[in-house]
């Protein structure tokens, strides 16, 4: 009969430990802690903020390509001094001079990037202050002109700004996302971490209780000469030694609890109650189907040919820069000068202006040459390195796709063995309880019990990471069929 009540004792106190008492605090479930560590941990700020950063570099980009209006001018230039004057006669002589200059202009620019033309549109009134005994002020006013630059040529950076910051742009966006998957891996790591501590502690407990009430029956039955004194003394170690992992599992739940809090960015140190996920997403992922979305979508690859395409704009700024180069300028308007503002702007003339600069390279003794062959070798070693590297990223992701696999199958493994061993603990307790087994058959069915609930955490948190590694590469959820935004 005290055998009895004894393993009744002990289911109660297992089930007691594993499943809580009425009250206990409210548990904490993988999907929330992921919530709250893209929501606000100090990485994730960080993220958006990285990401707020090129969003606008990009706007200031894109206003780069609209029409630019600038208004400037000086209020007043005020020179008093001595200077030279040339005289009618051709002679300089030292006079003293007072004069105020002031000016507004007023212009609308725009460039045009597939020419690299510049187009612009001004206004321009300017106004001088002869200060003597008595003031003399005349005016000049330019009331429109229109006109062009063209470079001939030459290096158009605006053209290559257009191919660059889009696919920069895009990858911000990806990389922003990334790291918010990189971010739910690393909670998603700290949370099996705590909840492994959390599960050891709770199968640590439930050992003590079990081993200590073994040991109180283990003494009765030696003082009914059932057991040899070798099978208490091992029962009497077992007790020891629960009492040892109960205090190093605890200081093991408050050390990766802390991890946990400071990485969601938690203020305390109230240990979370985690729940065991249930929930698994288990599907299948087509390799040739993740291939093509990393292609699209992932940040690695994208980074890669945006370096390339740099390398190509350096090497066609070179050439640019290392040949024959001219600027064409033309430009047409009205100009008019009176001592008043109302005759500076009547019946204006008409001006015109036409100017082609050119530069040649004749002689620079390979100079030129020299930079262009550098330059090509660099691109062609940039253009090899990464087209190697982006080879590598296809081949990763075949290489995810059947590790996630595998995880799923090994997940499936480890929680059928875990219910055996722990069913078979059960039964092994039973019969030692009437006498059947040994001690040492006892302590290999605990142990298999405990081996196989870690095995089971270990998988859960094995396919949850390779869940969150080729998400991370092809920015889609397998589970809802969706890209990722």
């Amino acid at each position: 009969m005290n055998n009895k009540l004894a393993g009744i004792h002990f289911l109660l106190f297992t089930f007691t430990v594993f499943f809580g008492l009425p009250g206990r605090a409210q548990t904490v479930t993988l999907q929330e802690v992921l919530s709250m560590a893209k929501e606000q941990s100090p990485a994730a700020l960080q993220a958006k903020k990285a990401f707020e950063y090129s969003e606008w570099s990009y706007k200031a980009y894109r206003a780069g390509n609209l029409p630019q209006v600038n208004l400037g001018g000086t209020l007043p230039d005020l020179n008093r001094s001595i200077t030279s004057i040339t005289q009618n006669d051709g002679t300089d002589v030292f006079r003293r001079r007072s004069q105020a200059t002031s000016s507004m202009n007023l212009s609308l620019d725009q460039q045009i990037a597939p020419t690299g033309t510049r187009v612009f549109v001004g206004s321009q009134l300017d106004r001088i202050d002869v200060i003597n005994d008595s003031t003399v002020t005349s005016y000049l006013a330019n009331p429109v002109t229109i006109g062009f630059t063209q470079p001939l040529m030459g290096f158009n950076s605006r053209r290559w700004d257009n191919r660059i910051e889009p696919l920069r742009y895009a990858i911000a966006k990806q990389s922003y996302l990334s790291a918010m998957e990189d971010i739910s891996a690393t909670a998603c790591r700290l949370f099996f971490n705590l909840l492994m501590a959390e599960v050891s502690l709770q199968t640590a407990q439930a050992n003590k209780g079990s081993n200590d009430t073994l040991f109180r029956i283990s003494q009765g039955r030696y003082q009914l000469g059932k057991i040899a004194e070798n099978d208490l003394l091992q029962m009497q170690l077992n007790v020891m030694k629960s009492q040892n992992e109960v205090a190093q599992t605890e200081l093991d739940v408050v050390s990766t609890n802390a991890q946990l809090r400071a990485y969601l960015g938690l203020a305390g140190d109230e240990v979370m109650q985690l729940a065991i996920p249930t929930d698994v997403p288990l599907m299948e992922v087509d390799e040739n189907k993740a291939r093509d979305l990393a292609r699209q979508n992932n940040s690695e690859r994208s980074s890669l040919e945006l370096e390339a395409l740099q390398a190509e704009r350096s090497l066609a700024q070179v050439k640019g820069n290392n040949g024959f180069s001219g600027n064409l300028t033309a430009s047409y308007g009205l100009v008019q000068s009176a001592g008043d503002l109302e005759g500076v702007y009547a019946n204006p003339l008409d001006q015109q202006r036409l100017q082609l600069g050119i530069s040649v390279p004749l002689l620079d003794w390979g100079q030129g040459r020299s930079r262009i062959k550098a330059a090509e070798a660099l691109e062609e070693q940039v253009r090899s390195r990464t087209t190697q590297e982006i080879d590598g990223i296809d081949r990763n992701i075949g290489i995810l796709v059947r590790q996630l696999k595998v995880n799923r199958e090994n997940l499936d493994l480890t929680s059928k063995a875990d219910s055996i061993a722990s069913r078979s603990h059960e039964v092994t307790v039973q019969r030692y309880l009437i006498g059947r087994i040994s001690i040492t058959d006892l302590n290999i069915a605990l142990s298999e019990k405990d081996r196989a609930r870690k095995a089971y955490i270990g998988s859960l948190e094995a396919y949850w990471l390779s869940l969150y590694a080729l998400r991370k590469v092809t920015l889609f959820d397998f589970e809802k069929g969706v890209a990722i935004e």
